[in-house]
């Protein structure tokens, strides 16, 4: 009796029934005009979460350095004010936050741009012409950097003062213990 070698019994043969339904789905969606359509709309779609994701994480981050250094100076007044931010914004659900922004805040924003501009003979803005995308963008890195000041914070926080104290007894200023020392240790465990 034959008997099938182990190297035929391996054989995958549900990858090729699934990569043959993949490639049948595929050219029902390339043949179909709806389905096209439904997919080009999707990678418009797509390409604009994309987009806002890199803007908003962008300025989240320079926005979330700035708020963790001032929650780390030695200025009680930056922060209060870093610490206030960090904890009123964290507490916000993100849906009220984008809400706010895109009916309170950006119609605000106009009106403190036309008052500025006006003196200057600048045509007045209309709260519709300052764009969605743009609004959600101030939302978004509104949220995630008061969440990215506290990570920024923590991982500065984790280097060891001993490397800072042999950073300044070498001679360092701030702004070259921060660059030289601190930063770089800092990194490691920030960028997770």
């Amino acid at each position: 009796m034959n008997r099938p070698s182990d190297q035929d019994s391996d054989f995958p043969y549900w990858l090729l029934l699934l990569a043959g339904v993949g490639v049948y789905l595929f050219w029902q969606v390339v043949a179909n005009e709806l389905y096209a359509q439904v997919l080009r709309t999707l990678v418009k779609g797509i390409g604009i979460t994309v987009f806002v994701t890199i803007v908003a994480f962008t300025l989240a981050s320079a926005l979330g350095l700035a708020l963790a250094l001032a929650a780390l100076s030695r200025s009680i007044v930056l922060r209060q004010i870093a610490r206030t931010y960090v904890e009123v914004v964290r507490g916000i659900p993100m849906i009220v936050l984008l809400l706010y922004v895109a009916f309170v805040l950006a119609p605000g924003m106009v009106l403190a741009w036309n008052w500025l501009t006006a003196p200057l003979g600048f045509d007045p803005w209309r709260t519709r012409d300052f764009p969605l995308l743009w609004r959600a963008i101030i939302a978004l890195t509104i949220a995630y950097a008061s969440f990215l000041s506290e990570i920024f914070r923590a991982g500065l926080q984790s280097v060891d003062k001993g490397q800072i104290e042999a950073a300044y007894a070498l001679g360092l200023n701030r702004r070259q213990r921060f660059r030289h020392i601190i930063f770089p240790q800092a990194f490691r465990t920030i960028l997770p």
